[in-house]
């Protein structure tokens, strides 16, 4: 699995492999791919990095939002108990 990201942070990854193996699913079954990374800057010493997360699992795919104030792991969450990842 891809650990590098940059909207991702570790714990959002470890909150992600423990949700999956929760429920009994290996996370290696899953494809992570981050794309459309927005870095906005708010001054010198600041800035906001935005983006979006595709999970795959088989033929079952969704794509989140991630960055700054996003809740991709709620949904991530809700996706999985719902069987949309098979």
């Amino acid at each position: 699995m891809n650990k590098n990201f940059k909207t991702i942070d570790e714990n959002e990854l470890e909150d992600f492999i423990n949700e999956c193996e929760s429920r009994g699913i290996n996370p290696e079954e899953f494809q992570m791919v981050e794309h459309d990374v927005i870095e906005t800057e708010l001054n010198a010493a600041t800035s906001i990095v935005n983006g979006k997360v595709t999970i795959s699992r088989g033929n079952h795919l969704t794509t989140y939002l991630t960055g700054d104030s996003t809740d991709w792991l709620v949904s991530f969450a809700r996706d999985l108990r719902k069987g949309v990842f098979g």
